[in-house]
């Protein structure tokens, strides 16, 4: 199989599936577009029409089926895309979730340079341990985003973030 882009339902159910609040009971009804960033429900029940507002503005930006020509996609990669992995409620909130379960799963550990919440990250997100390189960029990160937010619960948050950018989450392979 060729690697390819996530499909926009698929990297919405992920995101949600990592924070551990993906709701998957099932509905018998298409659900609003407007309610797809309020609700954690799978992105499988969504609507999806060609007239105007017709998906969610984040299946959008990464490429939701076209209704018009039997649901083909295209495959594109735009700036957008890392911008709303980085900025959209729905990757904020569950990232901060993530990271939260993540710290107090670790909260027992010595873990004064980060290295123990950053692989765990890494395994959670990425299903692989970090390389040293990696383990070192992070945390520079985390001590940057440390300082600069005041506080280790949000630095975490924005490394589970840079995450969910990474290619490997991204990517089907």
């Amino acid at each position: 199989m060729n690697s390819g882009q996530m499909e926009a339902e698929v990297l919405r159910d992920s995101i949600l599936h990592l924070a551990g609040e993906l709701d998957l009971t099932p509905v018998g009804y298409p659900l609003p577009n407007a309610d797809a960033e309020k609700s954690h429900r799978r992105s499988l029940y969504f609507e999806c029409f060609p007239e105007p507002n017709g998906q969610s503005q984040f299946a959008e930006i990464f490429d939701a089926p076209n209704p018009t020509e039997c649901y083909r996609r295209t495959q594109t990669i735009v700036p957008q895309q890392a911008l709303a992995l980085t900025n959209s409620r729905l990757s904020n909130e569950p990232s901060h979730a993530l990271a939260q379960r993540l710290a107090e799963k670790l909260a027992h550990a010595n873990d004064s340079y980060g290295t123990d919440f950053i692989t765990a990250a890494y395994e959670q997100v990425l299903t692989r341990r970090p390389t040293d390189e990696e383990l070192a960029a992070c945390r520079d990160f985390l001590l940057k985003q440390s300082k600069a937010a005041k506080g280790d619960d949000s630095a975490r948050a924005s490394l589970i973030r840079v995450l969910l950018n990474h290619n490997d989450f991204v990517t089907v392979r």
